[in-house]
């Protein structure tokens, strides 16, 4: 029973693990070893109890009583005396609580654990059969066992899911410091004590090394009810009390379901161990040939894997490892592939690689690491004793949490080098005045002394001015992200002196007072009232930074950008900290402080230049603007845009996914549009690595794709076109399955028969049809031949439609062509006529047919032919560059166009009432998010997101269309 127990304990603890010595049951003569030095597990009969208690220092748990107590140091027993780096008997005695909500819901889950099997019985028909009876009880043990690690996984999900908000995996940083500023009082105890165990270090570096684990599985799946306030830009806080712990998930734990595992069953041993073997491998294959599910198969594949290493047939143990590793890469046993390839010879292994189906095993070996995995987890920011060359720099900046938008860090780093001076780093005296300030106006901001009800929600203190004479008295004026506040000297009485969007004019005058000139900062608001503040000598600097934040609100609710007032915050932060270090002469900027800042004020420029000012048709239609390149170090196209709706009873909210140019898909919360999470599926190398053929064909069109198209194929999983279909857990954002069946890059992915298939095509003119329960093909591929630009796929009717560059072409099931349209313009500027995009549009009456149209790539012409025509029927003249992408909402069709302009066309009409500014790029990605919403992705000069409301638009009558 003691073994047992520990091993409980040990499973109760995950993801931590224990780390020091474990000895499950010790007999007589090994009592001995209680005395040990340093920090142990062991366990023995309750008979020795007595001499347990006889060593100091020791926690002794009663299994029998169901009791802990801890024995006292016993100073004239030489036995008690206890070396090492084991906690004294204070320490033991002063043992932290665990914080109260998680503690909370962790004993809901033990009084539910907490029940008589028997009288349980006696509330159900008591089975006839013994092995029905016995069945019935090893299940019921079974989801008692499942109820218990169940919620001790979450009580660990709980007590350290910020330790993940606190942690930047890019640069091996932990912010410590940080991570304990957000505990109040009475749980800060209990995580530095936590904090010191060499278990928690084990898991921040599984943390820091992206591993994936039940507990990252779990703590993504309730991310959504406690991290819904993270997204892209964050501004340092600026409030004066701690920030405020992450709320706690409360996840239903369901024990009503019994598992149904399959069982498989091994074969006797035998006296021979190769026959033993062998006849496993058998019916390995057999069971997974047979399997219906792929995570069955990719258990089974694991299994026939080591077998096959245990004959020593290594071929056939990698050939396994690599299928099972397009299934569910989690499970791989990544080392023992590694030392397979190491006891293989060069020439072998070279030769493997080189054969069909072996070309993943390169990367399963495993690929360079970069430096930065090979970098100490750092748990403190510090001030590098160094100049900065422009990549130390932005990881200095992003580390210290003062921007990560690397536009911004750009213009921060070109405004602390002045241009009279020839150089390409900052010196370290520089950085070091700049850091100094931007911190003492944090410390500065936090001992304001502004009581929280007097802030508004999410509220931030930006800056505040000295004490100075105003129109309300003697006080500070502070700048917030939302309004200007007047705080009153001594009693800290809070005042509103003007909301943002309210401001009218910022006047700089100067005044006398006794004989003497001042500067005062007066400041007018819609509604008439003026307020004047003599803030004197730092009058212009808070001008400034007013006219800043002032810049941001407008460009925000103009562009309905949401991140532009966050940005125009760290703007603020950082002008600030620029003005403020400039005043010290050892600075480089110390002669021209007022021009740098005015370099990094982006918002006020971009205001002034006009570039906030939106067409009336644009901005009635337009909802929301998100930026899915804040924080990367160089902008990518949005190649691909997928709604998924939420899922209540799973707690999964409705998803917007974003595939990027870099291969990174970001997945943001379609309720308020909030980053949840973001990862690598492909990487641009991987692509630029394959054939000749397709690197020469694809140089212009496909040499930056990344993430090509995404897919719902079912309601439990996304797959993601690349150099392979990269197959994704929509409850847990996660990806453990790649389908590498196709030879080059994949353009498209149709869902049929309600998630049961799923058809993925090939650039170079394959068409594979999936069973996606098996994840196994469903029937032979089809070969289009002499295609090698197949652009994208529709289903319908039973029929599969194929786009190229120059024709579509319509297939049967099994691959036959039954009809073929050749896409040709009426009067072309350029040979040849290229087709960028199509669909299908569905006919809307008895008397109408489906029709299919199609934009050209590089002129602004849209043909549209009846779904069994061979000419068009009609052609649509736009004035634009060419059309990128379509989709179809109710009986509009949305066209997205070179120009970054959006044409909305009555499908009736045939024509153009509605023409939406949309980017600063092309359009390269359109979504309908069940008709609530229009989503567009430009390219990469513009990089951001247009979320649409298609119900407002209206037609030329100025009337709304009804939907």
């Amino acid at each position: 029973i003691s073994s047992d127990k520990l091993q409980s304990f040990l499973n109760f603890i995950l993801p931590f693990e224990w780390k020091y010595t474990y000895v499950p049951i010790l007999s007589s003569k090994s009592l001995e070893l209680l005395e040990a030095p340093g920090t142990f597990m062991m366990g023995c009969h309750s008979k020795y109890k007595e001499e347990v208690n006889q060593v100091g220092g020791l926690v002794v748990v009663d299994i029998d009583e169901g009791s802990l107590s801890i024995n006292p140091e016993i100073a004239d027993d030489s036995r008690s005396v206890r070396s090492g780096d084991s906690d004294s008997i204070e320490d033991l005695l002063d043992i932290p609580e665990i914080p109260e909500e998680a503690a909370k819901l962790f004993l809901n889950v033990c009084r539910k654990a907490r029940f008589q099997f028997d009288l349980v019985d006696t509330k159900r028909p008591s089975h006839f059969n013994l092995n029905a009876e016995r069945s019935y009880r090893r299940r019921k043990i079974q989801a008692l066992n499942d109820l218990i690690v169940s919620g001790c996984l979450e009580l660990m999900v709980n007590l350290f899911r910020s330790v993940v908000t606190e942690t930047r995996v890019e640069y091996k940083r932990f912010n410590k410091q940080a991570f304990l500023d957000s505990k109040s009082g009475s749980e800060k105890s209990f995580y530095e004590k936590v904090m010191k165990t060499s278990m928690f270090k084990k898991f921040l570096k599984d943390r820091i090394n992206d591993k994936t684990d039940y507990w990252v599985k779990l703590e993504v799946k309730t991310r959504p009810q406690a991290k819904s306030t993270e997204s892209g830009p964050s501004v340092p806080n600026r409030r004066p009390q701690l920030r405020k712990q992450s709320s706690v998930a409360v996840i239903a734990l369901n024990t009503g379901q019994f598992h149904n595992s399959p069982v498989f069953r091994m074969p006797d041993l035998g006296d021979k161990v190769i026959v033993y073997l062998k006849e496993t491998i058998r019916l390995l294959s057999v069971a997974v040939q047979k399997s219906q599910h792929f995570q069955e198969r990719a258990s089974y594949i694991y299994l026939l894997g080591m077998f096959y290493l245990a004959c020593n047939k290594l071929t056939l143990a990698l050939e396994n490892f690599i299928s099972l590793a397009s299934i569910d890469v989690q499970i791989l046993p990544k080392l023992v592939v590694t030392k397979i390839c190491q006891q293989m010879k060069e020439s072998e292994l070279q030769d493997l690689i080189s054969r069909p189906g072996f070309q993943a095993l390169s990367d399963l070996m495993g690929a360079p690491v970069s430096e930065s995995i090979h970098r100490k987890l750092e748990e403190s920011v510090n001030i590098p004793e160094k100049d900065l060359y422009y990549d130390e720099f932005v990881e200095c900046v992003s580390v210290m949490e003062m921007t990560s938008d690397t536009d911004t860090i750009g213009r921060l780093f070109r405004a602390l080098i002045p241009s009279q001076i020839h150089q390409n780093f900052i010196d370290q005296e520089t950085f070091a005045a700049f850091t100094h300030c931007w911190k003492e106006n944090n410390k500065q901001c936090l001992n304001l002394g502004i009581s929280d009800k007097d802030l508004l929600e999410s509220e931030c203190v930006l800056r505040v001015s000295s004490l100075c004479k105003t129109d309300y008295g003697t006080g500070r004026v502070a700048l917030t992200d939302r309004r200007l506040c007047f705080v009153k000297d001594i009693s800290s009485e809070t005042r509103e002196i003007t909301r943002l969007s309210k401001i009218l004019e910022l006047e700089k005058k100067t005044m006398f007072s006794f004989l003497k000139q001042v500067k005062v900062l007066r400041i007018k608001n819609t509604g008439g009232s003026r307020f004047t503040a003599w803030l004197k000598e730092e009058r212009d600097d808070f001008c400034l930074l007013i006219e800043e934040m002032w810049a941001g609100k407008v460009v925000s609710d103009s562009t309905k950008d949401i991140h532009a007032i966050q940005k125009a915050a760290q703007n603020v932060l950082l002008v600030d900290a620029l003005l403020q270090s400039g005043l010290d002469a050892e600075t480089a900027h110390h002669g021209n402080r007022e021009e740098a800042a005015r370099q990094l004020c982006y918002y006020r420029k971009y205001r002034e230049e006009g570039h906030h000012n939106v067409p009336a048709e644009t901005k009635e239609v337009l909802q929301n603007r998100i930026d899915p390149n804040y924080g990367e170090r160089e902008r990518k196209t949005v190649h691909a845009l997928l709604y998924t709706p939420g899922v209540p009873e799973h707690s999964v909210s409705p998803r917007l996914w974003v595939g990027l140019g870099d291969g990174k898909i970001k997945v943001y919360n379609a309720s308020h549009w909030l980053l949840e999470s973001e990862f690598v599926q492909t990487k641009q190398s991987v692509i630029l690595s394959s054939s000749k053929k397709y690197i020469q064909f694809s140089r212009k069109k496909y040499e930056t794709h990344g993430c090509t198209c995404l897919v719902a194929v079912d309601k439990k999983h996304v797959w993601a076109g690349s150099y392979g279909i990269f197959i994704i857990d929509i409850e847990t954002i996660r990806s453990n399955k790649t389908l590498m069946d196709h030879q080059e890059i994949v353009v498209d992915i149709v869902s049929i028969d309600d998630g049961r298939y799923a058809f993925t095509a090939s650039i170079n003119g394959i068409i594979m049809k999936w069973d996606v329960q098996k994840l196994t093909q469903a029937q032979p591929p089809i070969h289009l031949e002499n295609v090698r630009d197949l652009r994208s796929i529709k289903y319908h009717q039973e029929h599969i439609w194929c786009g190229t560059w120059q024709k579509i072409l319509k297939l049967s099931g099994s691959g036959q062509i039954l009809q073929e349209l050749q896409f040709t313009v009426s009067e072309p500027k350029f040979q040849p006529a290229e087709m960028d995009c199509f669909i299908i549009l569905k006919a809307e009456g008895e008397n109408t047919k489906d029709e299919i149209w199609a934009g050209c790539r590089r002129e602004g012409e849209i043909l549209v032919w009846d779904i069994d025509g061979t000419e068009p029927s009609h052609r649509i003249q736009l004035d634009c560059r060419g059309i990128s992408d379509m989709v179809v909402q109710e009986r509009r069709i949305w066209a997205g166009s070179k120009d970054g302009r959006i044409y909305i066309i009555n499908s009736d009409s045939k024509k153009a009432f509605k023409t939406l500014l949309a980017h600063d790029d092309a359009v390269r990605s359109l979504c309908n998010a069940e008709n609530r919403y229009i989503l567009s992705g430009s390219g990469s000069s513009d990089g951001k997101i247009a979320i649409w409301t298609p119900n407002d638009t209206r037609t030329e009558s100025g009337t709304y269309i009804g939907i």
